[in-house]
């Protein structure tokens, strides 16, 4: 079945809220989603995929070093605490740069997935 190419944009809008609307209602009550909904959401992703891989790659490398920068900072109070080797701490202060850094990178998701949602309401 899958989403035709549409001839103008209020038309591709209205396939899409058609299909959001018939997504929404599943067959059964006791599943989020029928398989029918799950294969119309695939077939209609299908032309994305390569984006929403990459979309979904960058957000889970952003969650992980969200997360080491607090774990980081606690190996350095643990570091000084113990009172190990000053060179410890500095390259401690090093990853935690870097990681600030990589995070700064990858937090372009917001930006890269505005840009997939610009495409997919493209009528094709």
């Amino acid at each position: 079945m899958g989403i035709a190419p549409s001839k103008n944009r209020h038309e591709h809008e209205k396939r899409c809220l058609e299909l959001a609307v018939q997504i929404s209602r599943a067959e059964d009550g006791t599943h989020g989603f029928s398989r029918e909904s799950v294969r119309r959401i695939l077939t209609f992703a299908v032309p994305y995929r390569a984006k929403l891989v990459i979309f979904i790659a960058l957000s889970v490398v952003g969650a992980f070093l969200a997360v080491a920068t607090p774990v980081l900072a606690g190996q350095v109070v643990n570091v000084i605490v113990v009172r190990s080797a000053f060179n410890t701490i500095v390259w401690l202060a090093v990853v935690i740069a870097l990681v600030a850094v990589a995070e700064a990178a990858v937090s372009r998701t917001r930006w890269y997935s505005a840009r997939i949602e610009d495409n997919m309401r493209q009528p094709r």
